[in-house]
C-alpha cells in the first residue's frame, strides 16, 4: 500500500504522540499520589467513628501520623465552659483523636495549649483534663515563655518573626482541633 508523504509524516507524528502519551501516562502511573479532598463533612452522634471516618476520606490517620511519632493535639479548651456550651473542642472528640493517634502508632502525645482561665479549672471545667488523666497522656499549658522558640517567617511582609511553641517545632505532627463558633471580636473564629 502506498501513502504520500504528507501522510506518511500525519501517521508518524500520531506514532510519535502516542508513545509519548503513553509513556507519560505510565510514568505518572507509577509515582502519581492518590488525590484526597480538602474538607470532608461526616454526620453521626458516635464522636470516634464520625472522626475515624473523616479521617478515612483524607486517606486514614497512617497519611498523617506514623508509627513512633511525636504527635501535638491542639484542642480549643482555653475556656472554662462544661461542654454544652461549645466554647472548647468538646472531651468526646479530643478522646477519639487521641485513641486514632495511639492506634496508628504514636509513641508520645502532647495536649497543648494557652489558656484564657487558670489552666487546671479550665480543664476540669470544659472535660478535657478527664480525657487527658483516662488516657495518660502528657498535658502542656503553654503559658512560660520558656516554651517558645523565635522562628523567621522568611516571606513576612509585615510580621517577619513569631515565636512557637517548642513543643510544636519539635513534633513531628501538629494536629489542630478548633472549634468553629461566633466571636465578640470577630464574626468567626476557628
Amino acid at each position: 500500500m502506498k501513502i504520500s508523504r504528507r501522510e506518511f509524516l500525519k501517521k508518524l507524528g500520531q506514532a510519535g504522540l502516542a508513545v509519548l502519551g503513553a509513556k507519560v501516562i505510565l510514568e505518572e502511573g507509577l509515582t502519581a499520589q492518590p488525590s484526597y479532598p480538602n474538607l470532608v463533612v461526616v454526620k453521626g452522634s458516635d464522636a470516634e467513628k464520625m472522626l475515624e471516618k473523616a479521617l478515612n476520606e483524607l486517606g486514614g490517620i497512617k497519611r498523617f501520623v506514623k508509627s513512633g511519632s511525636t504527635v501535638v493535639l491542639k484542642p480549643n479548651a482555653a475556656f472554662s465552659q462544661p461542654p454544652k456550651v461549645g466554647a472548647n473542642t468538646h472531651p468526646e472528640v479530643l478522646q477519639a483523636m487521641i485513641r486514632l493517634c495511639k492506634r496508628a502508632g504514636a509513641k508520645k502525645i502532647i495536649v497543648a495549649e494557652h489558656f484564657l482561665a487558670p489552666p487546671e479549672v479550665a480543664m476540669k471545667v470544659n472535660g478535657l483534663g478527664a480525657v487527658v488523666e483516662k488516657e495518660k497522656v502528657e498535658f502542656l499549658p503553654l503559658h512560660d515563655r520558656k516554651l517558645y522558640r523565635r522562628v523567621d517567617i522568611p516571606k513576612g511582609q509585615v510580621l517577619k518573626s513569631d515565636e512557637v511553641a517548642q513543643c510544636v517545632l519539635d513534633a513531628d505532627v501538629f494536629i489542630n482541633m478548633p472549634v468553629a463558633k461566633v466571636h465578640g471580636g470577630s464574626i468567626l473564629t476557628l
